[in-house]
């Protein structure tokens, strides 16, 4: 489950947290009376709503924060709350586009983690591609072809 939450957290921090590609809901209007209404209606645990939260500190990375929150609602993290620093030098990383550098510490903090999640995977190295086009350091195919062999070896 740690495997699946943290390439879930990856992925969202390159997709970001809206529809993915290829979507093709449409998003419902309703006024406030109607969400309020639709709000009402959730029914959710305490128990449930204490996961939520700690999630979202996890997830933003504010580990006093989540420490704190875990051990005065008696709540159980998914991950290991000590793993929040690798997760945001991973999220830096990726955010000032230094993408070989968030794979390394991905694969430093579980190599499962792309090994089982071949779409994320692909979508670090096209983000790396894309990075390396912008510093100018993409001249023409071979190293694309390169990056691609590459991806392709690590899987097999």
């Amino acid at each position: 489950q740690r495997n699946s939450a943290a390439g879930q957290e990856i992925e969202r921090l390159l997709l970001g947290p809206g529809p993915r590609m290829g979507s093709n809901k449409k998003k419902e209007v309703i006024g406030m009376e109607a969400w309020q209404e639709k709000l009402d209606a959730v029914n959710i645990s305490k128990e449930d709503l204490n996961c939520l939260v700690l999630n979202f500190l996890v997830i933003e990375g504010y580990k006093d924060t989540a420490e704190k929150f875990a051990k005065e609602s008696c709540t159980k993290a998914d991950v290991d709350l000590n793993s929040i620093g690798d997760r945001m030098q991973i999220r830096a990383a990726v955010h000032h586009g230094n993408i070989a550098d968030a794979i390394e510490r991905v694969n430093d903090l579980n190599p499962e983690i792309l090994e089982t999640n071949v779409g994320l995977l692909f979508k670090l190295q096209q983000q790396r591609l894309i990075e390396m086009i912008r510093e100018g350091k993409v001249r023409g195919f071979p190293l694309v072809l390169e990056l691609s062999s590459l991806s392709r070896s690590k899987r097999r």
